[in-house]
């Protein structure tokens, strides 16, 4: 079973987030400030929005611009290119305006570029990772640059997760929703989500309903990227 980590890696400013390692030791927990109740969501559901989006020092960290293209790395895996479709169209409809999706074929503009290759191959594409996964085991991994993200990857180890196909689509479910801004991981048992710091099995292959009321929150207009927490503390109650 792959377990969830995330570790941030400063390199020439660049933030680098990993998840899904198999051995590698457990992360520390980041403490949420007490929870806010909104009109809309629960209580704990906004301490499970902060796990995921808040960092130490108590801001949202990141969202994507409106208007993002998806360029499609590796087109092998037929299975992988429908999800990939699949998961596009669901973020679509789900978040409408707010936030439009598209695949491209031209790699040089892409916002989101999606491997589904080696870590070697991954590796000559996104140097940077390079440090952090050459002696690991993860089978998933994202990266991104600038607030909003102007910038990100998700990557899916195939030679990893060769035959698993459950777990294959847990992935790209999982680290799609990393480049969405969603850069932690969910603590709190009673969510069922694709975000929870260590995957449930059998595995997620498709956003949950707390999947999706985190996405629409983190989209909803009124957040934007580099909001302070007193500022989304009073933002949510108005929701």
């Amino acid at each position: 079973i792959c377990r969830n980590t995330v570790i941030c890696i400063t390199i020439l400013g660049c933030c680098i987030f990993l998840s899904c390692s198999k051995s590698d030791p457990e992360i520390p927990v980041y403490s949420v400030p007490g929870p806010v109740k909104g009109k809309t969501y629960s209580a704990d559901e906004v301490t499970a929005f902060k796990q995921l989006t808040v960092n130490p020092n108590s801001r949202i960290i990141v969202k994507l611009r409106n208007n993002v293209s998806i360029y499609l790395v590796d087109t092998a895996y037929s299975y992988m290119t429908a999800e990939l479709d699949s998961i596009i169209r669901e973020i679509n409809q789900l978040l409408d305006t707010n936030l439009v999706i598209s695949r491209t074929t031209d790699q040089s503009s892409a916002t989101i570029k999606v491997y589904l290759t080696d870590r070697d191959t991954y590796i000559s594409a996104e140097p940077y990772a390079a440090s952090a996964l050459r002696n690991s085991n993860y089978t998933g991994y994202f990266v991104y640059f600038g607030s909003p993200i102007g910038h990100a990857s998700a990557f899916v180890d195939m030679k990893r997760t060769d035959k698993d196909t459950l777990q294959q689509r847990y992935i790209i479910h999982h680290e799609i929703m990393h480049t969405l801004g969603f850069i932690g991981h969910v603590t709190l048992p009673q969510f069922y989500t694709v975000m929870f710091k260590y995957p449930l099995t059998p595995y997620i292959v498709n956003y949950t309903l707390f999947d999706k009321r985190m996405m629409m929150l983190l989209y909803n207009p009124i957040i934007k990227s580099g909001m302070n927490e007193l500022t989304f503390n009073e933002a949510v109650k108005n929701l």
